[in-house]
This record gives structure tokens, C-alpha cells and sequence, in this order.
């Protein structure tokens, strides 16, 4: 089974660092797009805190510092295990940051990630949104 790190970020507002996915064209030519957690594929030779760090950068341009694993769990819809780690904003995205795999980065309210994303959270996950942010983020 495939290991998935997903960085869960907050900044001081309480916000979470999301990301809006371009995916592969669907049967009828159109881009599909997803909202997700940033985070992805742990590589061989690599720690889940690794792959986090690196992942966020390369989908957010953030550089994060990867601090506990929150919680993990098997998808209960594709064959992957993902381990959520709760990351610290080391330093901010450029302004001109872009990625070819990421069309929208943005910081939310917890409360309205139900609005962007199809699957429930992990109640581990949902737990650490209610607790106080990191006030160095």
C-alpha cells in the first residue's frame, strides 16, 4: 500500500493551508479538480516528515517544518495510507510561486472545509483544528 503525507498547517488566525488539485482530464476533455490537504507520494529512502516538507514546498511554496503525526488512517476510497502531520510555516510562498499541478492555494476557515472537500475528515484531524494555533505561524 502507497504511504500519503499530508501536511495540516495553520497559520494564527486559525486558518488550514489548503490546495485545489488539477487532475487528469475526465472522458469528456474537461480538467477535473480536487481540494485537498498538500502533501503526497512518500518516496522510497524517505521519512513521512520528509516527504511532507517537501511535498507543501513543491505544491504551495511554503517551507514548513514537519512537528507530530496527527493522526493516520487507510483511504476509505483508494488504496493508499495516509499519515497526517501537523506542520509550522517556516517561511511564507513567494508571491509569484506557481505550480503546474496546483491551481489554487488558499487558507480557510476550518468550519468551511466541508465546502470544498467530498470525504469526511479524520476525527483526529478535525480534533487538532479545535485546538489553539501556533502562535510562531
Amino acid at each position: 500500500m502507497t504511504n500519503i503525507a499530508l501536511g495540516i498547517i495553520k497559520n494564527i488566525k486559525n486558518e488550514i493551508l489548503i490546495i485545489e488539485r488539477i487532475k487528469d482530464a475526465n472522458d469528456k476533455g474537461e480538467q477535473m479538480l480536487l481540494w485537498a490537504f498538500p502533501g503526497g507520494e512518500v518516496e522510497e529512502g524517505e521519512s513521512a516528515n520528509e516527504a511532507v516538507v517537501r511535498e507543501v514546498h513543491e505544491e504551495t511554496g511554503y517551507e514548513v517544518e514537519a512537528k507530530s503525526i496527527i493522526s493516520e488512517r487507510d483511504h476509505p476510497q483508494f488504496p493508499v495510507h495516509i499519515i497526517y502531520i501537523a506542520c509550522d510555516v517556516v517561511h511564507k510562498a513567494a508571491e509569484s510561486f506557481s505550480s503546474s499541478e496546483i491551481k489554487t492555494v488558499a487558507w480557510v476557515d476550518p468550519e468551511k472545509l466541508g465546502d470544498f472537500f467530498t470525504t469526511d475528515l479524520d476525527p483526529n484531524v478535525a480534533e487538532y483544528f479545535r485546538k489553539p494555533s501556533n502562535p510562531k505561524s
